[in-house]
C-alpha cells in the first residue's frame, strides 16, 4: 500500500492504485458479467477503509471508497438478473503489505488487530472462508449489495 497523503499525492501514484483496485475490476467486469448465469455473485474484496478513512493511506482510501460505490452501481446495473453483488471489507489482516505499511512492530500490530471485531489481526484463510459463505449462502441469488 502506497504511504501516501492528500497534499503531496501525484496524479501519477493516484492513478497507478486506482488501475489496480477500480480500472482492473472494471474490466473484468466488462468481460465477465455478460457471460454470468442467473444465481451468479460479483464479489469484490474491499477493505475497513472502504468505509472510514486513515491518514497516511489516501490513494488506497479513495480506491477502496470507490469499490463500494462500483458494488453498488454493479447492484443497480445488475437488477433484475438474479446476480448478486457484495463487498467483502475485512478488518486489519495480517498480511506483508499490513507489514510493509507500518513495519513488523508486533505491538502497532497488535494495536491493529485490538481495532478488528475479533479483537485481532485477520488472517488471510479467513476472508477466503467468508468469500466461500458469500458465494454459496441461499440470499446470494437475491438482487441485492452487501457490504460485509
Amino acid at each position: 500500500m502506497l504511504k501516501d497523503r492528500c497534499d503531496v499525492t501525484s496524479d501519477e501514484d493516484l492513478e497507478r492504485v486506482l488501475a489496480v483496485n477500480v480500472v482492473g475490476i472494471n474490466a473484468i467486469n466488462r468481460t465477465l458479467l455478460p457471460q454470468m448465469p442467473r444465481g451468479s455473485s460479483v464479489l469484490y474484496v474491499g477493505s475497513t477503509l472502504s468505509e472510514k478513512a486513515v491518514a497516511g493511506a489516501f490513494s488506497y482510501v479513495v480506491s477502496k471508497h470507490a469499490q463500494l460505490g462500483m458494488m453498488r452501481a454493479t447492484c443497480q446495473d445488475l437488477m433484475g438478473r438474479g446476480i448478486h453483488t457484495a463487498l467483502i471489507c475485512p478488518g486489519f489482516t495480517d498480511t506483508t503489505m499490513l507489514r510493509q505499511h507500518v513495519g513488523n512492530d508486533e505491538s502497532v500490530l497488535a494495536d491493529l488487530g485490538a481495532m478488528n471485531s475479533f479483537g485481532r489481526l485477520v488472517a488471510p484463510d479467513e476472508i477466503a472462508d467468508l468469500i466461500l459463505w458469500a458465494i454459496n449462502t441461499r440470499w446470494s441469488t437475491a438482487p441485492c449489495s452487501m457490504a460485509i
